[in-house]
C-alpha cells in the first residue's frame, strides 16, 4: 500500500495587501482598469473587486455584482476547501489487492490495482507498489491484473469543460490515473486500463520511470527556469483540481458500483 500526499496542500491562496488608496482615481485603480481592458474580452462581461485586507477599504470595482462563471481561479477556492475540509496531512492511497491464494512464489489468482483519486500517481509509484508485492515473495501471478476506478463515478469530464479540454488539455477523469493518463506516449481514454497495463509489466514500469528521469534531466539542462504556465503544469493543475473536488464531494470514501478494467493475464 502506498500513501501519497494530496498536492493541493502546497497551493497557497495568496491575497495581495496594498496600501490604502481612494477608489476610482488612484494610480492602482487606473492600473487595474488598464489591465482589464484587453481586445478579446468584452468589458460588459468583466467583473472585478479589490479591497484592502487591513482596512476593508474598497480600492477598485468594475461590475462587481455581475454573476460570472468562474474559470481557472476556481482552483484557489478548491485548494482552500481541501485544506480546511481534508486537512494538510490528508493522504491518498493506491492499493494492490489480491483475489486468490499464495502458493510459494506464485499467486494463484488475480491482482487488483485500486485507485483512490491520486492525480500525481506515476510509474515510480507503481514501481514502489510492485516492490511491495515482490517483498511478499510473489514472483508469478496466474490470473489477470485489473484496474479499479470505482472510488469515483464514471464521468470522464468536469462540469463546464470546453470540448477541447478532454484528452487535449486533461486526461479523462478517473480514480486511477497514472502519469496523467499517458501510456506509450499518448493520452489514454481509459486511464484505469492504461494503469493496469503498465503495472502488469515490470519492464514497462522501469522504462517509464527511466524515461521520466531523462526528461526531467533534459528540462533542467535545457531550461533551468521553466515558465509557470507550461502545458504539463496546466494539465496537472486541472487534474488535481478536479480530483480534489471529488474528494471534497465524497470525504467518507463511499465506493460506487465497482468498475474494473482488465489488463490481461
Amino acid at each position: 500500500m502506498a500513501r501519497r500526499r494530496l498536492p493541493v496542500v502546497a497551493a497557497v491562496v495568496a491575497l495581495l495587501v496594498v496600501s490604502p488608496a481612494g477608489a476610482g482615481g488612484s494610480p492602482l485603480a487606473k492600473r487595474l482598469e488598464r489591465a482589464l481592458t484587453v481586445p478579446h474580452v468584452s468589458q460588459a462581461r468583466t467583473g472585478a473587486l479589490a479591497f484592502d485586507l487591513q482596512t476593508g477599504e474598497t480600492l477598485f470595482t468594475e461590475h462587481d455584482g455581475l454573476p460570472l462563471v468562474p474559470a481557472s481561479n476556481e482552483k484557489l477556492a478548491i485548494a482552500y476547501a481541501a485544506l480546511v475540509t481534508l486537512g494538510e496531512n490528508f493522504q491518498i492511497e493506491t492499493d494492490v489487492l489480491g483475489r486468490g491464494v499464495q502458493d510459494g512464489t506464485t499467486w494463484r489468482g488475480s491482482l487488483l490495482l485500486v485507485g483512490h483519486g491520486d492525480p500525481t500517481l506515476s510509474a515510480a509509484g507503481l514501481l514502489a507498489l510492485a516492490r511491495q508485492v515482490r517483498a511478499l515473495g510473489i514472483r508469478h501471478v496466474t490470473g489477470g491484473v485489473f484496474g479499479d476506478e470505482s472510488y469515483f463515478d464514471a464521468r470522464r469530464t468536469g462540469s463546464g469543460w470546453k470540448s477541447w479540454f478532454y484528452v487535449n488539455e486533461c486526461p479523462p477523469l478517473s480514480a486511477l490515473t497514472v502519469d496523467r493518463g499517458r501510456y506509450h506516449g499518448r493520452t489514454s481514454r481509459d486511464p484505469a486500463l492504461a494503469g493496469a497495463l503498465l503495472f502488469r509489466s515490470p519492464a514497462e514500469v522501469a522504462a517509464a520511470v527511466d524515461r521520466q528521469r531523462r526528461e526531467r534531466r533534459a528540462l533542467v539542462d535545457v531550461e533551468p527556469r521553466l515558465p509557470a504556465d507550461t502545458g504539463a503544469a496546466g494539465i496537472e493543475e486541472r487534474l488535481v483540481a478536479e480530483d480534489a473536488a471529488r474528494h471534497l464531494a465524497n470525504p467518507g470514501g463511499a465506493h460506487l458500483p465497482r468498475q474494473e478494467a482488465e489488463a490481461g493475464a
